[in-house]
């Protein structure tokens, strides 16, 4: 949902909601944009949520735990668990002529609880064979940070549009 809050300004809200036999995911987000200098630069400032249930089928799987055979029971430590996400962004874009408009973002995410994937394993190989001698669940951190940096130029030319960005990205993964 998108409305005008003054001749210059505008708020967007959005939420979602999903829903399958093993995970619930819903959350919200809010964008502000405003417009300065004769509507030559956009100022956007915008956050979200996310909260998520992961209960895959037999529960949560015991991190680095071996899989066992069909028909035997899986180590297993809780029946479902949660995983919640929270991201923010600014930019300002500015048209630099009326051929040309350049954009800069930062963006930064923070996502903890449950984290790992209930359906990937790893393989653990013979070091002497290089064969597979047992599968176990993986175990990812169950905190997250991510930073980037994005730079955006775009050119209108005779007939085509050329354009060039740059992007830094720093994970603590």
């Amino acid at each position: 949902w998108t409305q005008p809050i003054s001749r210059l300004s505008l708020i967007t809200i959005g939420a979602n909601f999903s829903q399958e036999y093993d995970f619930t995911s819903m959350g919200g987000s809010v964008i502000y944009s405003r417009d300065f200098n004769d509507r030559n630069t956009t100022l956007i400032l915008g956050s979200s949520i996310e909260l998520d249930t992961i209960n895959p089928e037999g529960g949560i799987p015991t991190p680095l735990a071996a899989m066992v055979g069909s028909g035997t029971t899986q180590p297993r430590q809780a029946s479902d668990d949660t995983k919640k996400g929270l991201d923010g962004m600014i930019g300002v874009t500015q048209v630099i002529d009326a051929r040309t408009l350049t954009q800069l973002n930062y963006s930064f995410s923070r996502s903890d609880g449950y984290l790992t994937d209930p359906f990937k394993i790893l393989t653990v190989l013979d070091s002497s064979t290089n064969l597979p001698q047992r599968y176990v669940y993986e175990n990812r951190p169950d905190m997250r940070t991510k930073h980037a940096l994005y730079w955006l130029v775009r050119r209108r030319l005779a007939r085509d549009v050329i354009s060039a960005s740059y992007r830094l990205f720093k994970d603590d993964w």
